[in-house]
């Protein structure tokens, strides 16, 4: 059963996360697609400038199209608005709202 929060968020989750928004600055921001790298098994890893094998791994440029909010796991796509403080790690406004308003 779906909640508020994500399928897979526990307890733990949910402290880390409020610290993380109590700790870091967050900006309001449009999400925009970001380069990714392909493995041959079909998954995607997010490139971030690190060194890669080319045999094994494959450059895609703004190919990373979509993340989840850290709370809730609704998807964050081209043109979406959410809050971020590193242009990786995003909630949904409701979710980032509701964390700043947790004492």
């Amino acid at each position: 059963m779906k909640t508020v929060f994500g399928d897979g968020v526990t307890k733990e989750d949910f402290e880390y996360l409020l610290q993380l928004v109590k700790r870091e600055t967050f900006k309001k921001r449009e999400w925009v697609k970001r380069d990714a790298l392909l493995r041959g098994d079909g998954a995607l890893v997010e490139f971030i400038g690190q060194a890669y094998d080319s045999n094994v791994l494959t450059f895609i440029g703004k190919g990373w199209e979509e993340d989840r909010c850290e709370l809730c796991e609704c998807d964050l796509t081209l043109g979406c608005v959410g809050m971020t403080s590193d242009g990786r790690n995003w909630f949904c406004i409701s979710c980032y709202e509701t964390l700043r308003g947790v004492s």
